[in-house]
């Protein structure tokens, strides 16, 4: 019994600092990519030009789950992420929500997503994202809500209707792609996510350098607390077995991060841990067979 036990927590640890441990470390060979904005030019505001190489977002979103027997998951996701800074320096330029120094507005980021999940363990599940799309807005005034949930818990955006397309973009082709729910079957959830997503800059009265278009990969990971979450099991959509919400109607939002950056090149040690995180899950699967 001791040796079996031994056995599961080497595995189970393999599997768990593998799979984390590559999302920390992908992207560590590329080159952060600086950013000039300009607010005015593309007639958002009267705010001026600034620079950043990252952003750190709110999170208002619904995920959709579907059981696919055996503890496994397929599920859509529609959400919107506020931009609530930027970096480097977690720095707000003038009127980005309200703040001091220009007219206010606000930018944020729609998107709809698909994928699957597997229990992997007590308490977790773990998958990845089939597709992702997104859309980054600017939103003059910045009058926009995000906190609003209809009958069957899917979010949606108030004062949306004379925003302005700034980017777009996908998941990036090779890139991290890693998405979590811990604790599912709880009255609070924790979904995360590691995942690089390709963002196509397409307004080049607001993206001044690099000159739109551009394209850039966006290393994104977003992670939530048990007081932003909620699950339900009743009122939900056609086919819908469970709706994880992330945010709140008082307007707490979930968390992310990104940053902007050059091509990612695997490195051989972020290979080696993510080669680590593979056998473990294997291992956990052989034995569970036996």
């Amino acid at each position: 019994m001791k040796h079996t036990r031994a056995w599961a927590n080497f595995a189970k640890g393999a599997a768990f600092a593998g799979l984390f441990g590559v999302a920390a470390m992908t992207g560590a060979n590329a080159a952060p990519v600086t950013i000039t904005a300009d607010p005015s030019g593309a007639g958002l505001s009267d705010a001026g030009p600034f620079n950043f190489n990252g952003i750190r977002t709110s999170d208002f979103s619904s995920v959709n789950l579907t059981s696919t027997g055996g503890g496994g998951y397929s599920f859509s996701e529609v959400g919107f992420l506020p931009i609530a800074a930027f970096d480097p320096g977690n720095f707000q330029p003038p009127g980005l929500n309200g703040s001091l120094g220009a007219t206010p507005y606000g930018l944020y980021i729609s998107f709809t997503a698909n994928g699957t999940l597997s229990s992997v363990g007590a308490g977790l599940l773990a998958g990845s994202f089939s597709n992702i799309n997104f859309t980054f807005n600017g939103d003059p005034g910045g009058t926009n809500t995000f906190n609003n949930f209809d009958a069957t818990h899917q979010v949606f955006c108030t004062g949306c209707g004379d925003d302005i397309a700034l980017a777009s973009g996908t998941l990036f082709p090779g890139g991290t792609n890693q998405a979590f729910i811990g604790a599912p079957n709880t009255a609070h959830p924790l979904p995360s996510a590691f995942v690089d997503l390709l963002f196509n800059a397409t307004n080049g009265s607001f993206f001044t350098s690099p000159t739109a278009p551009f394209s850039v990969d966006l290393i994104s990971q977003f992670s939530n607390s048990p007081f932003v979450t909620a699950s339900f099991t009743t009122g939900l959509p056609p086919g819908v077995d469970r709706v994880v919400t992330i945010g709140t109607a008082a307007g707490q939002g979930g968390s992310g991060s990104g940053q902007f950056v050059t091509t990612p090149v695997p490195e051989p040690a972020s290979m080696a841990i993510l080669g680590a995180g593979l056998l473990g899950l294997g291992l956990i699967r052989r034995r569970r067979k036996g």
